[in-house]
C-alpha cells in the first residue's frame, strides 16, 4: 500500500502531462486560402473540412495529433495511407485528410 502512495503522484503527473500536450496540439482551422493550395483552385472546401474533421477526430483516438510541420509534405500521403487501416478510413477520407494536411502545411509555410 505504501508503494501505491509513492507512485500515484508520478502516475498522475504523467497523465496530466499527456493531456496537456493533447490540448495544445489541434488541427489548424480552415481558411478560404486553403482552397488555392498548390495552384489547385478546385480544392473543395467541403473536402478540406471533411479532412480536418477526420484528422482531428480519428487520429486522436490512438495518439496526440502530430504537428503538420513535423513531416515533409511528400511523407504525409504515406503516413495517412499507413495509418488508415488502423483508423478504418475509407479511401475518400484518406484523400480528404491528405488534402487538408497538405493545404494546412502550405498555409503554415506562407505565414512564416
Amino acid at each position: 500500500m505504501k508503494t501505491f502512495w509513492l507512485t500515484a503522484p508520478f502516475v498522475l503527473l504523467v497523465v496530466l502531462a499527456s493531456c496537456q500536450s493533447q490540448f495544445n496540439n489541434t488541427a489548424p482551422a480552415i481558411t478560404p486560402a486553403f482552397a488555392n493550395t498548390k495552384g489547385k483552385s478546385s480544392l473543395n472546401m467541403a473536402t478540406l473540412d471533411r479532412g480536418r474533421t477526420v484528422f482531428a477526430s480519428r487520429c486522436i483516438e490512438c495518439h496526440v495529433l502530430p504537428p503538420i510541420t513535423n513531416y515533409p509534405a511528400e511523407t504525409w500521403p504515406r503516413i495517412v495511407h499507413w495509418m488508415s487501416d488502423r483508423a478504418a478510413l475509407k479511401p475518400a477520407d484518406q484523400e480528404a485528410v491528405i488534402a487538408y494536411i497538405l493545404a494546412a502545411r502550405k498555409q503554415n509555410n506562407n505565414a512564416e
